[in-house]
């Protein structure tokens, strides 16, 4: 469980979203009003965790991992992650800001590659590891958007050269995820400037913790 009245931040959505962006402009606007903010990710945010992060997406010479080894890495991580990272930071009082969380897994592995989103689950809940953010921002975009972004970044992953058809599977997913479990996941417009889209994040940001921000961004 996690410890009570905390802030547990993650954002998600297929790679070239501006989750990046969104993340910075969160962490600025927190830490501007005095909060103490923990910035972390997954895979990754730990030293094992980037063990876990590399052989997700490189492989061991040349082998990749299939979609069980994948999704159970996800989940190794996932729970390194909880219990090194972020109990710790919200025990002390830090807000917590997360690129993914177990939504990703849900929606890549659960549904874009056919396991199952509930079987997902009962895995994470098997291993005390169903553990939801008290608020998910979802930026949503079309795939194909996503796809030119990170053409023109060069940082091109396993998961978009798997194609158009494969992200689009995976924003399925989302959207499935987006009506089961609405009171932890937000849906955020992410088409428009960086700024444009950080004001409806503030938006929704000011909704959810209504005693500790305000629409002046004052504390």
């Amino acid at each position: 469980m996690t410890p009570d009245h905390n802030h547990y931040i993650a954002v998600e959505g297929i790679d070239g979203a501006g989750k990046s962006t969104q993340l910075s402009y969160i962490t600025t606007y927190l830490r501007d009003q005095g909060f103490s903010v923990c910035l972390t990710r997954e895979p990754g945010g730990t030293p094992l965790g980037e063990v876990f992060r590399r052989l997700i997406f490189e492989g061991v010479r040349g082998h990749i991992p299939g979609p069980y080894t994948e999704t159970l890495l996800y989940v190794a991580d996932r729970i390194e992650h909880l219990r090194r990272v972020v109990f710790s930071a919200l025990e002390s009082g830090s807000w917590v800001l997360s690129d993914r969380c177990l939504f990703s897994t849900l929606a890549y592995q659960g549904y874009a590659r056919g396991l199952g989103i509930d079987r997902l689950i009962e895995i994470h809940k098997a291993v005390d590891a169903w553990v939801l953010p008290d608020l998910t921002l979802y930026f949503d975009v079309e795939p194909s958007v996503s796809l030119q972004r990170k053409e023109q970044t060069n940082e091109i992953t396993r998961f978009e050269r798997e194609g158009l058809e494969f992200m689009v599977r995976v924003r399925e997913g989302y959207q499935v995820l987006l009506e089961r479990l609405s009171q932890y996941i937000v849906r955020v417009d992410a088409k428009g400037s960086s700024e444009e889209v950080f004001e409806r994040v503030r938006t929704v940001l000011v909704r959810k913790f209504p005693c500790c921000l305000n629409e002046e961004g004052g504390a």
